[in-house]
């Protein structure tokens, strides 16, 4: 197996890997949780389970440009980091992102979700996926 061949397989694995950890966030939720997904620094869908009307790619620039403000606005506050970003939403879902190191989780809620519970699991997650992306990248 040549080195292409090698980084070919190690991609398709870091893409069923996650995609199957997300699935499980999304499954353990029990409706909590509709989707989710990881972004890359570059602003592009590393793996997701999202339904099909949503455009990852799309998704993924605009969570990046909103981290980006965020990260600035931190910055004139002199501020360095942030552990969670939730948007609660007009009809009482949110959406949360959540700094995987230079990645970014990105989860969508039902209405009214149980938000210690959706809190822990994505503190649970996240480890799970800051290891397979620090071990496939």
């Amino acid at each position: 197996m040549n080195i292409k061949e090698k980084e070919n397989n190690s991609s398709k694995d870091l893409l069923t890997q996650g995609e199957s950890i997300l699935k499980k966030l999304v499954m353990k939720s029990r409706g909590s949780i509709e989707y989710a997904m990881v972004v890359s620094p570059e602003g592009l869908s590393l793996f997701h389970f999202l339904p099909r009307d949503v455009d990852p790619d799309s998704l993924s620039a605009a969570t990046i440009a909103m981290v980006g403000a965020l990260m600035s606005a931190l910055g004139i506050l002199g501020k360095s980091n942030y552990s969670r970003l939730d948007v609660e939403l007009g009809d009482g879902s949110h959406i949360i992102f959540s700094p995987l190191n230079d990645y970014v989780l990105v989860i969508s809620t039902s209405k009214s979700p149980n938000l210690g519970l959706i809190y822990l699991m994505i503190d649970h997650f996240v480890e799970k996926l800051s290891q397979l992306i620090k071990e496939k990248l």
